[in-house]
């Protein structure tokens, strides 16, 4: 295909091939084609196809996906569910609920059961839909989706039910992201807390109307925000949900100075170097800064529950983002509509890459430059979602850029140090001529 001729044709071949989760890196050769220099069509043209044809049929796919999805959870819950499915809107709900988590990957199955069985201690309601849930995961149309995981939030009667069934399931608890709300209810509760003493009792007997703030927690103030940059920090660098556990559990020891299990970013004995002392000195410390954030962690699962594998997609329609990024003009501001799209793109990418047995997706950060050459190119091949590499020969790759990083610090180093040996025997020699130069006029005085 020419970079001289290029048709519309050509753009929805590239983008029903890259929907379909077969040439990432052959789209964006097209997009070099596109927009080369001698090319016949501008930016203009690529938004308004945009606009007409690459955001309706995302859409049109997105659906589909998803009314599919129903269909099969509404089968499996009609042969269970003994003709009540007329009847009671229950059912129905609970498959509603199930298409929106079961999007984010056709073969990992996330239950919200805490939510569907909150009032099962109180009033027993929960019963009914947790014996739903559980005959969804036994029901034979179900097994066409190859379930191989669970995931769900801490419920120690629904895990034991799993277990008793004896399914071939992996269960793992949820995580979830959003911080910003967290935080501002831990700010409030760490900050101020109204409580009454003996002493604010009046002559009469009675309370005061307004009760004294007693400041509680003042140094876990400023580790609130801390802990919300450590929990994204650990979403982007865990692949699984212990690898985000290590990391997690890890903060608290970094601030009371022990720097052994720490993430890559942190450098060490960093505390040590600015403030020559931890932030947390006591045990007690220790043990608050660790209680405030399971705290934290629980509170953010009831909140979200599919919120590990958004994140995990984030960084790539990020990366996905910055490589569109490269032909299009500066200060361009797009609309949500393409923002919505390109999530929907990582998604079905998502799916298609745990169906052909690549789950992992591998992103290699880079500055790429605007200028359409071939090394733009090259690295663009890089750029992918699909695991052409393995994980030793990335962490050979990482570990050679690290020796070769240390090797040049250790010279620039040993560079400063000869220089500085030599300055200071140079100015020990002036020295000793000198008194031997004052000796010698002293004799000659005399």
């Amino acid at each position: 295909m020419n970079s001289n001729c290029v048709s519309k044709m050509d753009l929805k071949v590239a983008t029903s091939i890259f929907l379909s989760g077969l040439g990432y890196c052959e789209y964006i050769r097209l997009f070099s084609m596109l927009f080369e220099e001698d090319s016949l069509m501008c930016s203009n043209t690529f938004y308004s196809l945009q606009r007409s044809y690459i955001i309706p049929t995302i859409k049109e796919i997105w659906k589909r996906h998803q009314k599919f999805l129903i269909q099969k959870i509404q089968q499996s819950l009609q042969s269970y569910v003994d003709g009540r499915w007329s009847r009671s809107q229950k059912e129905k709900g609970i498959a509603e609920y199930l298409t929106e988590v079961l999007i984010d990957s056709v073969t990992h199955l996330v239950l919200g059961i805490e939510t569907l069985c909150k009032d099962e201690k109180e009033e027993g309601k929960g019963n009914e839909e947790a014996q739903c849930l559980l005959k969804i995961l036994e029901s034979s149309p179900i097994k066409d989706l190859k379930i191989n995981e669970l995931i769900c939030d801490e419920n120690k009667s629904v895990i034991k039910r799993i277990k008793e069934a004896k399914l071939p399931l992996e269960i793992s608890l949820c995580i979830g992201h959003k911080g910003n709300t967290v935080r501002k209810k831990w700010k409030t509760k760490c900050k101020l807390k109204k409580t009454l003493s003996k002493n604010q009792l009046t002559k009469q007997g009675k309370k005061r109307k307004k009760p004294l703030y007693v400041y509680t927690h003042r140094h876990l103030e400023d580790l609130c925000k801390k802990i919300e940059t450590h929990f994204k920090v650990s979403c982007s660098f865990a692949n699984n949900e212990k690898e985000f556990i290590k990391i997690w559990v890890n903060f608290s020891k970094h601030h009371f100075g022990n720097h052994k299990n720490c993430f890559e970013l942190c450098q060490s004995n960093c505390l040590q170097k600015e403030r020559k002392e931890p932030l947390l000195k006591t045990f007690a410390d220790y043990l608050k800064c660790h209680n405030v954030q399971m705290e934290i962690y629980k509170e953010i699962i009831k909140q979200n529950i599919d919120s590990f594998l958004t994140q995990r997609q984030t960084s790539i329609v990020e990366s996905f983002n910055s490589a569109l990024n490269l032909w299009c003009p500066k200060k361009k501001h797009f609309d949500k509509e393409v923002y919505i799209a390109r999530t929907y793109l990582a998604a079905l990418n998502w799916n298609f890459n745990l169906l052909s047995g690549n789950p992992k997706r591998f992103v290699i950060n880079k500055q790429l430059e605007r200028k359409i050459t071939n090394k733009t190119l090259e690295s663009l091949e890089k750029y992918h979602f699909y695991g052409d590499k393995n994980e030793t020969d990335l962490v050979i790759e990482e570990e050679n850029n690290s020796q070769e990083k240390k090797e040049e610090k250790s010279n620039k180093l040993a560079k400063k140090r000869r220089r500085k040996n030599k300055r200071k025997k140079e100015k020990e020699e002036d020295t000793r001529n000198e008194k031997v130069n004052m000796a010698g006029e002293l004799d000659q005085n005399f």
